[in-house]
């Protein structure tokens, strides 16, 4: 019987380490929002309503929205980009999934600058400094924007890349643009050089439906949503240097953080309802937190995480316990 109540215990202990709690600081309604993102000066972010078909701007300082503003159907991402004129020239660029077009929005204003056409099923979208790259899940290709001043919005090219391309990131050491393709199970690399855009130039086979990417300055990070894994490349050459299984289900967006014992991958965990903690030198999984229920996206704030909780109809605000 003693031995019993001991294991009872030890299980027990190992599940609080295992999952500790969140603390909502604020909690702004948004119909069911999944993409989120900083300004770049870090003063305000942006998030989507896939329900509502707008996005929604929100101080960072004290988390109330000042501004609500229409894009296409179904707006699923977003980023804001920096300018050389400061602040006051800042973008943000919507992927709309259900108009099969990306809105161009003037970040102060909230006013329309851009409505261009893009493949079927607009998701993942990415700035590499000159242009924008959007992953188009219906129809198996990239596309990419000019988003300078003067050609801003005009196509530059359309790639084939996998079945079902979601996330996308950019490597600025070599300058490359990386896609998940969720229904291939791969993992490719694309060049962005004017003369060679859009080639191929690596395919990597990942864990099961990878929808999410991720480069930490070196590295180039994949959550795998059915297979519950988070699998580390070489940010050069694809080869795979680590994969963390068993984390929540559902992981998928991914944020680069700090922690007292070293640099870490914070992952939304949709399914879950859960922020797991992963170790950027090892690949181990450290920790999970109950999160607002369904993040979709997440951002890092100065003092803790927001995000868009999907069934929560919310943008949530929140610390770790």
């Amino acid at each position: 019987m003693r031995r019993i109540q001991m294991l009872v215990l030890f299980v027990l202990c190992s599940i609080a380490s295992r999952f500790a709690y969140a603390d909502v600081i604020a909690s702004i309604p948004v119909g069911n929002p999944t993409g989120i993102a900083f300004s770049p000066a870090g003063d305000f972010y942006w998030a989507t309503s896939f329900s509502g078909n707008y996005v929604v701007k929100i101080r960072a300082s004290d988390n109330v929205a000042v501004g609500t503003y229409s894009v296409g159907l179904n707006p699923t991402a977003l980023t804001v980009t920096a300018s050389f004129l400061g602040p006051s020239g800042d973008t943000v660029w919507v992927t709309n999934y259900g108009s099969n077009n990306v809105t161009r929005l003037d970040a102060n204003t909230g006013a329309l600058l851009g409505t261009f056409p893009v493949g079927s099923g607009p998701r993942g979208i990415v700035w590499d400094g000159i242009s924008m790259w959007i992953a188009n899940s219906v129809s198996n290709t990239v596309t990419r924007l000019d988003s300078t001043t003067v050609g801003s919005g005009r196509l530059m090219g359309t790639f084939p890349v996998g079945v079902a391309p979601y996330g996308l990131t950019f490597n600025n050491n070599d300058k490359s643009i990386w896609v998940a393709n969720r229904n291939s199970n791969t993992v490719m690399k694309l060049s962005s050089a004017l003369d060679s855009q859009g080639t191929i130039l690596g395919v990597y086979p990942v864990a099961s439906q990878p929808q999410v990417l991720l480069w930490d300055g070196t590295n180039i990070w994949v959550s795998s949503y059915n297979s519950r894994a988070l699998t580390k490349l070489d940010g050069t050459t694809g080869a795979t240097l680590s994969v963390t299984t068993n984390l929540p289900a559902g992981p998928g967006a991914m944020v680069l953080g700090s922690t007292v014992s070293g640099p870490v991958i914070w992952v939304a965990c949709y399914a879950s309802s859960t922020l797991a903690e992963v170790s950027v030198d090892s690949g181990v999984f450290l920790a999970a937190f109950l999160a607002p229920s369904n993040p979709y996206g997440l951002v890092q704030t100065p003092g803790g995480f927001a995000a868009t909780s999907y069934t929560g109809n919310a943008v949530v605000v929140f610390f770790l316990r």
